[in-house]
């Protein structure tokens, strides 16, 4: 157990959006270590490959609980989708870098590589009527409806002499729900960027 005395230091200014558990400032030494609202990298790390590996969040806090991590439901859906929002926010910030020319660009002479896009399906669930009242005294119930969409996934490899993936590097996977646009830009920040990083055992 880490024990961290740090200063809060409060915004310049109200936003208007609310204080939250933490204020609507910052602690600049947890903030230093990666810690954001109590959380450290390495457990949003743990927290955030999990939800994505499996199927349910109920198998994730299982899973975590088997660990020795105990963490109730809420806490696991929470973290999982502050995971996924650092990541789409890091991709993001990638994409804005290669539109503005400084994405440094990965030296991939002498070597082949293999692109592959497919479409998938998936629901996204939309909620359509919100639930009032609770237990015995509920009134309305919620309602939802599930659409189907088609995220476009990539997969991006190296290639040996005989056109399979090199034995000793790791491909890179990726997929997006944007339009076919978007989707195009973000997988030429992709190739453009990408070495093939060696296995490290």
């Amino acid at each position: 157990m880490l024990w961290v005395t740090t200063l809060y230091c409060s915004p310049a200014a109200r936003t208007g959006k609310g204080r939250g558990r933490e204020g609507a400032g910052l602690y600049p030494e947890l903030g230093v270590l990666g810690i954001q609202e109590g959380k450290s990298p390495a457990l949003v790390r743990e927290v955030g490959r999990l939800t994505a590996l499996l199927p349910s969040y109920e198998m994730a806090r299982q899973e975590l609980a088997e660990r020795g991590l105990i963490l109730n439901i809420k806490e696991v859906l929470g973290i999982g989708r502050y995971a996924g929002q650092a990541a789409l926010t890091y991709r993001c910030r990638e994409l804005q870098d290669y539109r503005l020319g400084k994405l440094p660009v990965a030296d991939g002479r002498g070597k082949r590589f293999g692109v592959m896009i497919d479409g998938g399906r998936t629901k996204i669930r939309r909620s359509t009527r919100t639930q009032k009242g609770r237990g015995h005294s509920k009134t309305q119930k919620r309602r939802y409806r599930t659409d189907w969409r088609e995220p476009k996934m990539i997969i991006v490899f190296e290639m040996d002499e005989r056109g399979r993936m090199r034995a000793g590097t790791k491909p890179i996977i990726d997929s997006t729900l944007a339009v076919r646009t978007k989707s195009w830009k973000y997988w030429q920040c992709v190739c453009i960027r990408w070495e093939p990083p060696r296995r490290t055992w």
